[in-house]
C-alpha cells in the first residue's frame, strides 16, 4: 500500500492554520482523497487510558493558568512539548500515513521550535536533535500573517503568545505583536531553509487561501513509500 501524505500547517498565532487545515481536508476528502485532519491539540488517542495521559500532558503544556511554570525552567516546558508531539505522531500521524490517508495537521512543532529558538538558554541544535525523530512532512505550509494583522483576530492573549515566559512582560496587544515579529522571523528562515510552500494570507479570504493550498498539495505532495 503506498503511503500517505503528510501535510502540515505553520505560522503565526492567528494566521488561521487550524480554519485553514479543516477546509483543506474537507476539500480533500470531497475530491475522494483518503484524508484525515488531525488537530494538534486534540487528546483523543483512541482509549480511555491514553486519552487521560494526553489530557494530563496537554493541562501541562497549555493550561497552567497562573502556576509560576518559567520556575521550573525552559527545558522542562521543551520536553513536554516533544514529548506531546511524538505521542501525537506515533498514535495518530504514523498509522494513518502506514494505512494510505493524507494527513492534515494544523500545526507540526515548528512554531514551537520557533519560540524556543528565541530563548538565549537554549541551543538551536539541541532543540532541532528534540524533535528530528517525528515523521517528516512530504508538504509544509507557512501561511505568513503580520503580527499587526493577526493581533486583530485574536481576542485575548495568551503568556505563551506574548513572550512572557521570555521577559517581555504581562499578556498585551503590544506584546502580541511583539512577540510574534520576532517568532516570525525565525519561521521566515526556517521556511527559506526547508523549502516551505509560503503563502502571505495579510488580505486572502480563507477560500482564497484554501484554493491556493489545494494547488501546492497537487503540485507538491508526494508520498514516500
Amino acid at each position: 500500500m503506498e503511503r500517505g501524505a503528510l501535510i502540515c500547517f505553520e505560522g503565526l498565532d492567528g494566521a488561521g492554520k487550524t480554519t485553514i487545515a479543516r477546509s483543506v481536508a474537507a476539500a480533500l476528502t470531497a475530491e475522494g482523497v483518503p484524508a484525515a485532519l488531525v488537530e494538534r491539540k486534540d487528546p483523543d488517542c483512541g482509549t480511555h487510558e491514553l486519552t487521560r495521559r494526553m489530557e494530563l500532558l496537554k493541562a501541562l503544556i497549555w493550561e497552567y493558568g497562573d502556576a509560576p511554570i518559567g520556575e521550573l525552567g525552559d527545558y522542562h516546558a521543551l520536553y513536554n512539548m516533544a514529548s506531546w508531539f511524538s505521542a501525537l505522531d506515533f498514535r495518530k500521524v504514523r498509522p494513518l500515513l502506514a494505512s494510505g490517508v493524507t494527513v492534515v495537521v494544523d500545526n507540526w512543532y515548528f512554531k514551537f521550535l520557533s519560540r524556543f529558538t528565541l530563548k538565549k538558554t537554549m541551543d538551536e541544535w539541541h532543540l532541532r536533535s528534540c524533535f528530528a525523530h517525528l515523521t517528516r512532512p512530504d508538504l509544509v505550509v507557512y501561511l505568513d500573517v503580520n503580527p499587526e494583522v493577526a493581533v486583530a483576530r485574536k481576542g485575548e492573549f495568551g503568556k505563551g503568545e506574548t513572550g512572557f515566559f521570555d521577559g517581555l512582560g504581562l499578556p498585551s496587544r503590544e506584546n502580541f505583536v511583539r512577540y510574534q515579529g520576532q517568532v516570525r522571523r525565525v519561521m521566515g528562515r526556517l521556511a527559506s531553509e526547508e523549502g516551505w510552500c509560503s503563502i502571505e494570507v495579510d488580505d486572502k479570504t480563507p477560500e482564497q487561501v484554501t484554493s491556493l493550498v489545494l494547488e501546492a498539495i497537487r503540485q507538491r505532495a508526494r508520498p514516500r513509500a
